[in-house]
This record gives structure tokens, C-alpha cells and sequence, in this order.
């Protein structure tokens, strides 16, 4: 891959987004772990295993070693960041190794991607689930995605359906 490039090609673009998901899984998975939630844990674990292997299928082999051609690291920082997913705050709280952090992280991509819900329909129910396993409050979760609590309270299994 071209490191001059200011616009990823598809492929590119594919290895961004799947690296980002990938480090957001890592950040879920972190904070799941942190606060035993093992059957989030697994889940998120396969996911995550899901996500690597994408990207061995999308890196390029060099034919004389066999190995993956990976591409530059200013470069993928570059194309994560535009693709939304902010690869220098990943490397400070690896950095760090402050698990706090990384839940922090996951808690404020919950908060984004209600906020994206909000606009959408589509994942309402994994979405809600998913934010209220990172942490967050019932009625910020319903707050943010435009939703009753009442509705996110049946959503998680806490409330009665009517």
C-alpha cells in the first residue's frame, strides 16, 4: 500500500475498518473482563477473533516469505482516523495499561453510536444492550437514543412488555 496516498483505496479502507473494529472490540472485551461479565466476554472474544482473521484475509502475502504485507503505520494511523476510529487514543491507553481507560473508551463509543442510533433504526435492540453493558445509565442510554426508559428497561429484560 502507497504511503502518499491521502485517500485509502477499498482495500485500505476495509483493513482501517476492520482494525478499528477490531481495537473497539479489544476495549469491550477489556471492560467486560474488568467487571465479569464472561458471556459478554466471550462473545466479544469470538468477535474479535472474527475481526482478525478478516483482516489476515485482507493483507496482501509477500510471495517470497509467505507472510503479510502490512501497511505502514503512519498510514494506517491515518486511514483509522479518518475511517472514525482514533488510533493514537488506543496506543495512549495501551500506553497506559489503565483498564479504567479502555472502559472509559468503550462507554464513549456507546455514547456515539446512540447518538448514530438515534438517527437510525437499524440494531436498536444490540445496540441498547451493548451500551448498558459498558456502562452506561438507563436513562442516558434513552436519552441518547431518543428512547423511553420504559422501552430501553423491556429492551434489556427489566421491564414488562405491554
Amino acid at each position: 500500500m502507497e504511503s502518499g496516498s491521502k485517500n485509502g483505496t477499498g482495500l485500505e479502507w476495509q483493513v482501517a475498518a476492520v482494525t478499528g473494529t477490531a481495537l473497539n472490540r479489544m476495549a469491550a472485551l477489556a471492560a467486560a473482563l474488568q467487571d465479569g461479565q464472561w458471556q459478554a466476554a466471550r462473545r466479544t472474544a469470538a468477535d474479535l477473533r472474527d475481526d482478525l482473521y478478516r483482516l489476515a484475509g485482507l493483507l496482501p502475502s509477500d510471495p517470497a516469505t509467505g507472510q503479510e504485507t502490512v501497511p505502514e503505520a503512519e498510514h494506517l494511523a491515518a486511514l483509522l482516523t479518518a475511517a472514525g476510529y482514533p488510533l493514537a487514543l488506543v496506543r495512549a491507553l495501551f500506553g497506559q495499561g489503565d483498564v479504567g481507560a479502555l472502559r472509559a473508551r468503550a462507554r464513549e463509543q456507546a455514547r456515539a453510536e446512540l447518538g448514530d442510533f438515534a438517527r437510525t433504526s437499524g440494531g436498536r435492540d444490540a445496540l441498547l444492550r451493548r451500551a448498558a453493558a459498558a456502562g452506561l445509565s438507563e436513562s442516558e442510554i434513552g436519552r441518547l437514543a431518543g428512547l423511553s426508559r420504559t422501552t430501553v428497561r423491556v429492551v434489556l429484560g427489566k421491564g414488562m412488555a405491554t
